[in-house]
């Protein structure tokens, strides 16, 4: 479902020079929603990195995700804070910087979960995973638990 009013979110605007929403006609109005609460929660900025991406067959191409980082909060603090609103699809990445400086992001999205569990790990009630960068640079997707995030320092 996409949203008619933008004027019923407190926070986020559909153009804007910080926030890239790809097409914001085309983002899912309930992920808008939980965005606004999630701002509300944390009670600082939160910037949107990536939103709808025109031709991906995944959560972005259909408008129900977004890439945030929320400079200001500790990568680990702002999963934990987003987890309260039950976005379907939550990732955590660590290496995504802002404005130059490694914060760490989330993915967060609504995906349908009666037709696809998770994109990176499937055994994981909802979607939730963890992505880091080896040695190369490849981005390397794996289980979110306490064992990654102390094995890569995130805790």
């Amino acid at each position: 479902m996409m949203l008619l009013d933008w004027g019923v979110l407190k926070y986020f605007k559909p153009y804007n020079t910080v926030d890239n929403w790809g097409d914001p006609d085309k983002m899912d109005s309930e992920l808008l929603m939980k965005l606004d609460d999630l701002r509300e929660f944390v009670g600082m900025p939160i910037f949107v990195t990536s939103g709808y991406r025109d031709g991906d067959p995944k959560e972005h191409g259909k408008g129900v995700a977004a890439d945030v980082v929320c400079p200001n909060l500790s990568i680990l603090d702002f999963y934990l804070a987003a987890e309260r609103f039950a976005f379907r699809g939550l990732g955590l990445y660590p290496h995504w910087s802002w404005d130059g400086i490694v914060t760490g992001g989330l993915h967060l999205d609504t995906r349908n979960l009666g037709t696809r569990i998770g994109t990176h790990h499937t055994e994981y009630k909802g979607a939730r995973w963890f992505c880091y960068k080896d040695e190369s640079g490849k981005q390397i997707y794996t289980v979110l638990n306490k064992e990654n995030l102390k094995k890569h320092n995130v805790i």
